[in-house]
């Protein structure tokens, strides 16, 4: 995961976790516990922003909000035979 809207996405596709390790680990190797601590933090604000703003106060209501799928996406769905989410 890069961003807030990443693990959002994830959660509402049915992702029981979301993996942001990495992100976690770039931040220490830039900077110091103190910095990292406050990129998480922000990280989490901006997680619950999305959600407030999509009106789900938990992830089992973030699992209820309509998925919006552009056109270029359904076509590659569609031709492919995939399932939509």
């Amino acid at each position: 995961m890069r961003s807030a809207l990443d693990v959002v996405v994830a959660l509402r596709l049915g992702a029981q976790v979301v993996g942001i390790a990495g992100l976690i680990l770039h931040w220490l190797t830039r900077g110091d516990l103190d910095e990292t601590t406050t990129r998480l933090q922000h990280l989490l604000n901006e997680v619950r922003g999305i959600m407030a703003l999509l009106g789900a106060h938990n992830v089992d209501e973030l699992r209820t909000v309509p998925i919006v799928i552009s056109p270029t996406l359904r076509n590659y769905l569609e031709q492919r035979g995939l399932p939509m989410p």
